[in-house]
């Protein structure tokens, strides 16, 4: 047997896009600590006191993140494909077979992830992730033209046009059953909410994953993420800033575009809810991504000046324990807000579940700093790549 393909051989890592990782991971907490976990339920003990608040804080959380903290996580995630199925074929290996045993590793992982927490999105990455193999020695105009075709959201284009065309044209989205979903997290057991998630929780997610076009803009995020890799994006601006510049200038100004697009053409023109609601939902997908790009650029931009920061340095171990970093906070998260344990979703706002969310963070960046002082690999990515080469005899301890 190949050695090669037991006792692979780590290449250096792109600390920036660890940062990147442990950025992402950050807003991902933040959020799901203020969905209560998929359980977005009035807190009706929350101190009155806090209501303006749990306005602000709600408002800035999800401007800055929603949307934005998976995206980055998703261009990253197509990013590391090209890295593995690059540094691969440098070795003359074909990693194609090995990468869709990563997917089934992955897709386990997330199943039982998602026993605990039907928002797991590893599963859909799983699925999500297999078509990457057929695209990965497609050209790279050609991966551009679907990249833009992904993230530019025909669908929602052409229904904007038709119900111009068509004024009685209606939207019909299948959201999922959320209401029975919210019932079992309120009232239902451990075994319960086990047994909601195992199949019609994840039915639900899914149906919400295709309604609100997701699933086609994350396959597109994947895509940006190897073309971000086939061109060295991240190697290259240690060097050269100005396209970092450009990106960052570009997404502001698309950013103030849309959101003008978003207050006033409803008002301008004359339009139905139907067109409203469309209008207003794709200048939210496209702020979105012009956000996704200020993230990226400023995030880099910033890490290249206070390179030797502490912050960063935290982040980015952070993001080398992404995998473990991210099931770890629904596995204490879920038990805390949901009915079946402190069901602490009755008394925290906004503003309480964001300092939730903090201390929770400071916690797992300080785990981070004291497991990367003796292992290589977080719990969970050592798991992953012992499954993926067959060889749990894989060293995690520092020399």
């Amino acid at each position: 047997m190949n050695k090669n393909l037991t006792n692979p051989v780590s290449k250096p890592r792109i600390v920036v896009v660890d940062a990147l990782r442990g950025l992402a991971l950050t807003g991902i907490l933040l959020l799901h600590a203020l969905e209560h976990f998929d359980f977005y339920w009035p807190a009706q003990y929350n101190p009155i006191i806090l209501t303006g608040a749990d306005k602000v804080i709600h408002d800035v959380i999800f401007f800055l993140f929603a949307g934005k903290s998976y995206a980055i996580f998703s261009v990253l995630f197509g990013f590391s494909f090209f890295i593995q199925m690059q540094g691969q074929e440098r070795r003359g290996i074909d990693f194609r077979g090995r990468f869709v045993w990563r997917l089934v590793i992955l897709l386990v992982l997330g199943y039982l992830h998602r026993l605990v927490y039907t928002g797991d999105i590893l599963m859909i990455y799983a699925i999500m992730g297999l078509p990457l193999i057929f695209f990965y020695k497609v050209p790279t105009k050609y991966l551009i033209t679907v990249a833009a075709i992904l993230l530019l959201h025909i669908t929602r284009i052409y229904e904007l046009v038709y119900s111009f065309i068509n004024p009685d044209f209606v939207i019909q989205r299948d959201w999922g059953d959320w209401g029975t979903a919210f019932q079992t997290f309120c009232n239902g057991s451990f075994f319960d909410v086990l047994k909601h998630n195992s199949a019609s929780g994840f039915i639900t997610v899914v149906k919400w994953t295709v309604a609100s076009a997701r699933v086609y803009q994350l396959f597109g995020l994947f895509v940006v993420g190897m073309i971000l890799g086939r061109i060295g994006f991240f190697e290259k601006s240690t060097k050269n800033k100005r396209p970092l510049w450009t990106m960052l200038s570009g997404g502001v100004i698309v950013m103030i575009v849309f959101l003008l697009i978003s207050r006033f053409l409803p008002v301008i023109i004359e339009t139905n809810d139907t067109q409203k609601s469309l209008i207003i939902e794709l200048a939210g997908i496209f702020t979105n991504l012009s956000i996704l790009t200020i993230w990226i650029s400023g995030f880099m931009l910033l890490y290249y000046r206070f390179e030797k920061a502490g912050i960063f340095t935290a982040l980015s171990q952070y993001g080398r324990m992404s995998l473990t970093s991210y099931v770890m906070q629904p596995l204490i998260g879920v038990p805390l807000f949901y009915g079946y344990g402190l069901a602490l979703y009755q008394y925290l706002g906004n503003t309480l579940s964001f300092l939730y969310a903090a201390l929770f963070w400071v916690f797992q960046m300080w785990f981070c700093q004291v497991w990367f002082k003796k292992y290589k690999y977080g719990p969970l990515e050592w798991l992953w790549r012992a499954l993926t080469y067959f060889n749990f005899r894989l060293s995690n301890k520092k020399i």
